[in-house]
């Protein structure tokens, strides 16, 4: 049973990144006391990741940087809201922290995941299991803004949970793990009317706060549960039969008490009894003797998770490629456009030039012509004042 814990959108991008990469971060829940006992080693010490991955390029470790050079390459420098923020949960019946190799196939699973609802945005995707339980679940960082368009998403929350629940199970199905039934809510049509009109609805309310509660994957008990109801301001009764009752203070200060029938059959103690134990049986780990586990790991498994590292690394060194190559284009239009119009400038100036210079020589032309013809009246009239000279000295004479 894999789950979406919980989604939300992230202000900083790299806040974001760096809790999830937990540079230089304890490790919680005495976690490296957890690697000592079963004979385990951090594959990062400096990190409180044990796997890492990415979509479109991204290198986990250098992703703030590259989510970072992105927003920058399409002026999208806003601090706010710059990503998307998901937990994915895994069931230790399929996915066991013992077993180092399910570690990758976590992380490769929540790669997946978001690749498959944002191809065109990039991702960064770290698998953690410092948590209470040690359970494996991933915390997928998703750029908003699409390093193809430039153009940054947005979409309302329940949009993206509905996606990425409908897209979790479908891996789960392929993986031939359970899958949560949808939850079949009983609205009433005053409820309805209410949240047509975009009024409040204490009902809906109600629904959305236990809806919260259920999704957290550690609740597996009804104390766990009767704890993150209270948690969230409602007191749950069992009064016997098959409903749970819920006593809360809507938004309105009013007081309610509502019977679980009212939200619909998933919420009968029954259903939800059933989901509880499910969740605690599966909380119920065999410890694995040091040389037990080294001996589950195969060689078919080493194998196989040689093939699949193998794979990833060619696919990210394409999608790498690609990325460059488009980033390159964009970064080349710009010169090429500054180009073309330098080289119509300096067609322009040449053609400038070559009037000018017609221009030019047809003055000159004209000028020397001027200047010949003045000589030649000059010369004319030097020869008559010879002549005449010539004449008066004769006459004298």
């Amino acid at each position: 049973m894999a789950t979406i814990a919980k989604m939300s959108s992230g202000k900083s991008a790299a806040g974001s990144i760096n809790y999830a990469l937990g540079k230089d971060k304890d490790l919680k829940a005495n976690t490296d006391k957890w690697f000592e006992d079963h004979h385990l080693e951090r594959p990062y010490p400096d990190y409180r990741a044990v796997a890492m991955g990415g979509t479109n390029g991204i290198d986990p470790e250098i992703a703030k940087e590259q989510f970072a050079a992105t927003r920058s390459l399409f002026n999208q420098d806003q601090q706010s809201n710059q990503c998307l923020r998901i937990i994915q949960s895994f069931d230790c019946r399929e996915l066991n922290a013992l077993n180092r190799s399910d570690w990758q196939r976590a992380n490769d699973l929540g790669v997946e995941l978001a690749q498959h609802m944002y191809p065109h945005n990039q991702a960064a995707v770290y698998t953690h299991l410092d948590n209470k339980n040690h359970v494996l679940h991933n915390h997928i960082i998703i750029n908003k803004v699409s390093f193809e368009t430039g153009k940054k998403f947005h979409e309302p929350p329940r949009t993206s949970i509905h996606l990425a629940r409908e897209i979790n199970d479908q891996i789960a199905e392929r993986e031939g793990w359970h899958v949560l039934e949808p939850v079949h809510d009983r609205i009433s049509e005053a409820e309805k009317a209410l949240v047509k009109k975009k009024e409040y609805s204490y009902m809906r309310d109600l629904r959305e706060r236990v809806n919260a509660v259920m999704e957290d994957p550690s609740v597996s008990s009804y104390e766990a549960l009767r704890d993150g109801l209270a948690h969230s301001g409602i007191e749950v009764r069992d009064r016997g039969g098959d409903w749970f009752s819920f006593h809360f203070r809507s938004n309105n200060g009013a007081l309610h008490t509502v019977r679980s029938k009212r939200l619909g059959e998933d919420y009968s103690k029954e259903r939800i009894i059933h989901e509880l134990e499910n969740r605690s049986r599966a909380r119920q780990v065999t410890v694995v003797k040091p040389e037990q586990q080294f001996e589950h790991v195969s060689t078919r498994a080493t194998a196989e998770i040689r093939s699949s590292t193998r794979r990833r690394t060619e696919s990210v060194t394409k999608q790498i490629r690609q990325s460059n190559q488009r980033i390159s284009e964009r970064l080349r239009e710009p010169f090429i456009r500054l180009e073309t119009a330098v080289n119509r400038f300096a067609g322009r100036v040449q053609g400038l030039g070559e009037k000018i210079r017609g221009a030019f020589e047809k003055r000159l032309k004209s000028r020397t012509k001027s200047v010949l013809e003045l000589m030649k009246q000059r010369n004319k009239q030097h020869d008559i004042t010879q002549s005449l000279l010539a004449k008066n000295r004769a006459f004298d004479l």
